[in-house]
């Protein structure tokens, strides 16, 4: 398989995202990968064009979301980065619904 880039953010990304899918499907495909991961910042709002797009281009889409935690919410600067990979259906299920709750 080689090289898979799971850490990618697209437009939909709310801190720093800046490619659109159409364009990180096209950079994932002119570099022969095949396979390629979205994992915004705190949305899955890119997800199903994210798939699709991927499908239409013979690429494996990896279903992800990059959630913010706090082990102490009164802290403010104690905020870590967690990135979270659906495995399969139930895990992309799982995933939709930590999204839900955290939005």
């Amino acid at each position: 398989m080689g090289y898979v880039s799971l850490h990618v953010h697209s437009d939909g990304s709310l801190l720093d995202g800046y490619q659109t899918v159409e364009e990180i499907v096209r950079t994932v495909k002119s570099h022969k990968q095949n396979a390629c991961a979205l994992s915004d910042h705190g949305t899955m709002r890119n997800i199903v064009k994210f798939y699709k797009e991927c499908k239409a281009n013979d690429i494996k889409p990896l279903i992800g979301c990059e959630f913010y935690f706090s082990p102490d919410v009164t802290i403010k600067n104690k905020r870590y980065h967690l990135l979270l990979i659906a495995m399969n259906n139930v895990g992309y299920h799982n995933l939709k619904l930590l999204d839900t709750i955290a939005y």
